[in-house]
């Protein structure tokens, strides 16, 4: 995949992306199924493909341009909520919807397909969010160059505002970069209970909800 991620995104990984959504409609095709069923399982496949697309064009976007108001009030609660919608779209939909069509394919009831992408949905979401951990912990360049759950959860645990400016001035590459982030946002992030290494479901921070 591209590095060059959290809004900034190249055309490249788009255009890959589009070209690898219409393979699924070449293999629906070499099999023979009931065509309600084929319905069904086009009806969930364009489901992960609207919402992966509206996900990833949003994360291109970004959420730096919300830092400024963050960094005078300490509100972070639309962030949080924004960027779990995004989240939600490019991680979770899609996850749900996929495992709802092999459990279509399956022949399973209309509870149990619900269930099983309702827990795909669940479980994408908790690795989406432990990458984000995970990526903060090692420093990687994308996560201290992008608002991530880590991030926000940071910004709403400080108490000042010189300390959330010096956590967006380190975001920004500005007033001591990528170095300065490691320094202030591990620490932040540690003090805001989420795990350094999530390695089990049961470890996924606490701040996962279930989408909506």
């Amino acid at each position: 995949g591209s590095t060059l991620l959290g809004g900034a995104s190249g055309p490249h990984e788009v255009n890959a992306g589009c070209m690898c959504s219409s393979i699924a409609q070449r293999l629906l095709e070499r099999v023979r199924l009931p065509a309600e069923m084929r319905c069904e399982l086009y009806d969930c496949y364009f489901t992960a493909l609207r919402a992966s697309q509206a996900g990833q064009g949003l994360e291109i976007e970004g959420l730096m341009s919300t830092l400024p108001k963050i960094v005078g009030d300490g509100d972070t609660e639309e962030l949080e909520e924004a960027l779990l919608c995004t989240y939600r779209l490019k991680t979770a939909v899609p996850a749900g919807a996929l495992a709802q069509m092999g459990a279509l394919a399956g022949e399973g009831e209309e509870e149990h397909c619900q269930a099983l992408g309702e827990f795909f949905s669940l479980t994408a979401l908790g690795f989406q969010l432990a990458s984000d951990v995970s990526a903060i912990r090692r420093g990687e360049p994308s996560a201290l160059q992008c608002v991530t759950m880590p991030v926000v959860k940071a910004l709403g645990k400080c108490k000042t505002r010189p300390e959330r400016q010096q956590i967006v001035d380190a975001l920004r590459g500005t007033g001591g970069g990528a170095a300065l982030g490691r320094e202030r946002l591990c620490p932040l992030v540690e003090a805001a209970g989420v795990r350094p290494a999530p390695t089990s479901l049961s470890h996924i921070p606490h701040f996962i909800h279930a989408p909506k």
